[in-house]
């Protein structure tokens, strides 16, 4: 199975060499290769944590409100993204928003299938709001799949 998508920030995913039916292990580290391909503002700080038990990135912007949160979920066909390789979307975002985010790094398949990407989203999520962050300021985005992994609150 190959994927072809399409984004204006980052054209190597449209026409990228990403065939899913190949290694996912390769698959990961060129999907890792061309989302860092767009450079992250100096002004963006990008922290490893962890939130209910799951592995975050925290994304700080200089100018960012650190009271609202946009709750960041990857994209990579629920097989090769992870929160670092969102730093780069992810950081847009938060910029654009001028808000703080924090990108959860999902188990993937095939070596934790469905639903081990959801159960990780909702235990991040948990984590968020036991942290203090109430749901009235948290944004949820996310690309590809992780739009299908938003928490329900």
């Amino acid at each position: 199975m190959s994927i072809s998508v399409y984004c204006p920030r980052h054209p190597l995913l449209g026409h990228g060499p990403l065939d899913l039916g190949r290694d996912v292990q390769q698959q990961r580290a060129i999907f890792l290769e061309m989302m860092q391909a767009t450079p992250v503002p100096e002004d963006v700080t990008a922290t490893p944590g962890e939130l209910g038990g799951v592995q975050v990135v925290h994304i700080d912007v200089s100018s960012g409100d650190p009271a609202t949160v946009i709750f960041y979920l990857n994209g990579g066909a629920y097989a090769i993204g992870s929160a670092g390789s969102s730093v780069p979307m992810a950081s847009d975002l938060a910029r654009r928003a001028g808000i703080r985010a924090i990108s959860a790094d999902y188990r993937l398949a095939p070596e934790s299938p469905y639903p081990a990407a959801l159960e990780d989203a909702v235990a991040a999520y948990a984590g968020l709001q036991r942290a203090g962050t109430t749901s009235t300021w948290v944004a949820i985005a996310g690309e590809s799949p992780g739009q299908a992994l938003r928490p329900r609150h």
